[in-house]
């Protein structure tokens, strides 16, 4: 199991041991009822009580966490500002490892859909998730619903969809809106007798929403509090408070086919296979024959577990005064399909087990039980932070309630002894863009060959450098690389933790990577004062960029006074970094992440603070002063630009009051200031920076502001000249790609106009770029449908 043996165990509150009791690990997060989104902690305790590990949150849990073999865990919270907000709110999904790094993080909270309450992760890494779907009252209505009861006058609806966290895309979706039927009239769609197609769901079952609730006026129509996946059948399950009813759907359709009523292995498509608990919700009975209230929690029993197959699940008002769990048969056919008569609802009519403690258990919230290997319960009361575990007989072998005012738990799951690992790997996410990256190797590993860490770089494309770039094979922790790939992406890389490493530096600059978890460059340990300050560089798409945090995974430079050793640790602080700071008054040029300064005002420390790293691989962008630095404090400069023959966009800023210009390879002057676009014809170009002796003027052109500006979709651009000239005046768009030419050719002296209609075009700001008899001004321009 991966967790440190110098973790200090600490006893939280009293609890009830017996040696019935099933020997494992217990996960749960406390949090406050209602719409509360404080920080929280999850709590891993074994079955003494002790707590063994936790995990902390900047925000409130929205159900339980789910914790993994490999001691990671995933984490449904809620975000601040939910787009739908009822009870059971969420929004986001996290997974952190064992050290408490997030390893991605996802939200789910738009103008068409929340997450609210449960997830449910699938063996194959993908997540599913619960949202509503807002509806409005007109397309609630045009589908037949006859009220709606809340005064936002929309329909909140609900959908499972399933994310791969390596993407971030959905994969496949579930809508409850495709599967839904009425009898009202046969103008509307899905006209249907309900009795007689159980497999939809009446769209004027119950309320929509209410006036008020933890989150205020809410449409909550069926409120599903609980999903869960059975992988021998690929089926979901799902719980609806509401509606009173559990529902099980097919899971292996594709997208289309969940919309339909065909396909998958039931034959039916998304249409629901099986539904218990009311059936008064399809015209099969009547109040009287209703066995679930405000349920939730529901699960299969796993395999292998006593009672393998069944379903179990907390029904909240069981009775008036007393909550239960019950335990389930379904009527399973060997088709993975549902027996149900002609005209009797879906069985069983009895449960084969329950548990009730009368009023001593009753919680109107959330709550939830599993059955364990050794044939006890754990149940979960939400409303009194109270878990237990029971045994056949309803005997409580042990118990534990989390102190503390307005607490509540949502659900706890435990797990063996044995469940971890035997081993203290870990795994973490290193994302890559298209074309070169500068990567690490960030644990311990069986096998380092770069085809097994980064299976989809290209293969012979990993170099390290030692004066020089040197071709690899294996990769190395503590180890920078550079490697190539095809397209952006991530891998997952799986080990034993890199939690201290010693690394050699050489004189002058050194390729690195970190250790495990994050580590501040102020950090390291450095004793022989060799690192020199402001030189650790990471490297974006825009090229190098100055850090100060070391991420797992990646590659970075760092300049050496000379030889020797420097520690990283998760353990120790260094602290023995000098500081670097840049004047105020220095002037700027940046191009993406990449600034130079330039001024004869700088005061400067140490000019080596200023150097920057070796040149990236061709084609990736870079901006740097000849001799391989950031700083120029003459009045003539420079400059080196490496970029894939795309336009270059410049941003000056002239800090000490001084005139600048730009001279191109042309031979074309630019003033120096705000926004500038270059044109590259070569990967490896240079262009002067030079002062100007006096404030220059253009006085062949004076270029009117464009108007109206913003515009939607017409801009006049007004511009005089001097003399006759040749001219080109082009738009741009923010990445500096060429969207229209509108003129190009000679014009005689004068006034001249010019409209440009960006009707085609999206939204955004665009630059009107004039170029004539070696002048170019830019002017932007923003336009806003």
């Amino acid at each position: 199991m991966y967790y440190k043996l110098t973790v200090i165990i600490f006893h939280l509150f009293l609890v009830i041991s017996k040696a019935d009791v099933f020997e494992g690990y217990v996960i749960f997060t406390p949090g406050q009822g209602g719409a509360g989104g404080n920080s929280t902690t999850s709590y891993l305790m074994d079955h003494n009580s002790d707590v063994v590990h936790t995990w902390s949150h900047d925000r409130s849990p929205a159900s339980m966490p789910y914790l993994f073999p490999d001691s990671t865990i995933i984490y449904p919270y809620r975000v601040p500002s939910p787009s739908m907000n009822a009870g059971g709110v969420g929004g986001g999904i996290r997974k952190y490892n064992w050290g408490g790094t997030i390893l991605w993080d996802y939200q789910f909270s738009d103008n068409t859909y929340q997450h609210h309450h449960d997830i449910e992760p699938l063996p194959n890494g993908n997540v599913l998730i619960i949202v509503w779907e807002r509806k409005t009252s007109v397309e609630a209505y045009a589908m037949g619903r006859q009220t709606i009861n809340n005064p936002l006058n929309q329909m909140w609806s609900e959908a499972v969809l399933e994310l791969d966290p390596e993407t971030g895309g959905i994969v496949w979706e579930w809508h409850l809106w495709d599967h839904l039927c009425q009898d009202i009239s046969s103008q509307y769609p899905n006209y249907v007798d309900v009795s007689e197609h159980p497999e939809l769901f009446d769209i004027n079952n119950g309320n929509v929403g209410s006036s008020g609730g933890p989150g205020g006026a809410n449409a909550d129509w069926m409120h599903i509090n609980a999903i869960a996946y059975n992988s021998d059948l690929d089926q979901v399950i799902l719980s609806s408070r509401h509606q009173d009813e559990i529902f099980i759907i097919d899971h292996s359709t594709t997208t289309e086919e969940a919309a339909g009523h065909s396909g998958g292995n039931s034959g039916v498509g998304g249409d629901l296979l099986f539904r218990w608990g009311n059936p008064q919700n399809y015209d099969r009975g009547n109040n009287s024959d209703r066995i679930l209230d405000a349920q939730h929690g529901v699960n299969w029993i796993p395999s292998g577990y006593p009672g393998e197959g069944n379903l179990i699940l907390f029904n909240n008002g069981h009775t008036n005064q007393a909550s239960a769990v019950l335990e389930l048969t379904p009527p399973l056919n060997s088709n993975g399909t549902y027996e149900i008569s002609a005209n009797d609802p879906f069985g069983p009519e009895n449960t084969v087990w329950s548990y009730s403690a009368g009023s001593s258990v009753q919680s109107d919230v959330q709550s939830g039980a599993f059955r364990l290997p050794n044939g006890n319960t754990l149940i979960t009361e939400a409303d009194d932070a109270y878990i237990f575990e029971v045994n056949y007989s309803g005997s409580v072998e042990w118990s534990y309630t989390h102190p503390g005012n307005d607490i509540m738990i949502a659900r706890a799951q435990k797990y063996g002894l044995d469940y971890f690992t035997q081993n203290n790997d870990m795994t973490l996410i290193v994302d890559y863009v298209s074309d070169w990256n500068m990567v690490g190797l960030p644990l311990f590993v069986e096998n380092s060959n770069q085809t097994i860490i980064f299976p989809e770089a290209v293969e012979g494309t990993l170099y390290s450098f030692s004066g020089g770039y040197v071709q690899e094979v294996d990769l190395t922790p503590g180890v920078g690389y550079w490697l190539r790939f095809p397209f952006a992406g991530l891998t997952q890389v799986t080990g034993e933790p890199t939690e201290g490493l010693s690394i050699s530096l050489n004189t002058d600059w050194n390729l690195i990577s970190g250790i495990s978890s994050p580590l501040n460059v102020n950090n390291i340990i450095d004793t022989d004062n060799l690192i020199i300050p402001g030189t650790l560089y990471g490297f974006q798409e825009s090229g190098y960029t100055s850090v100060e945090i070391i991420s797992p995974g990646y590659g970075y430079w760092i300049r050496s006074s000379g030889e020797g050793e420097i520690t990283l640790s998760s353990f120790l602080s260094g602290g023995r970094i000098k500081s670097f700071q840049i004047s105020n008054n220095a002037n700027t040029l940046k191009i993406g992440n990449q600034t130079l300064y330039f001024g004869s005002d700088i005061e400067i420390e140490d000019p080596l603070s200023f150097s920057l790293p070796p040149l990236p691989p061709a084609g990736v962008k870079d901006i740097r002063f000849s001799g391989n630095t950031k700083l120029c404090t003459w009045d003539e400069c420079k400059v080196e630009l490496m970029n894939d023959n795309q336009l270059i966009q410049l941003e000056a800023n002239i800090k000490d009051g001084s005139s600048w210009e730009i001279v191109d390879n042309k031979g074309n002057v630019v003033k120096c200031e705000g926004l500038q676009i270059l044109e590259l014809v070569n990967e490896l170009e240079t262009f002067i920076l030079r002062k100007s002796a006096n404030a220059r003027s253009i006085s062949n052109l004076n270029l009117y502001p464009a108007h109206p500006n913003p515009f939607n979709p017409v801009t006049t651009i007004r511009f005089n000249i001097s003399e006759i000239s040749e001219v080109d005046v082009s738009i741009y768009n923010i990445q500096g790609r060429l969207v229209e030419n509108l003129l190009k050719g000679q014009l005689s002296e004068g006034d001249h106009n010019l409209q440009w209609n960006a009707n085609k075009f999206p939204s955004g700001v665009y630059f009107v770029m004039f170029e004539g008899n070696k002048v170019k001004e830019i002017e932007k321009i923003v336009f806003v449908k």
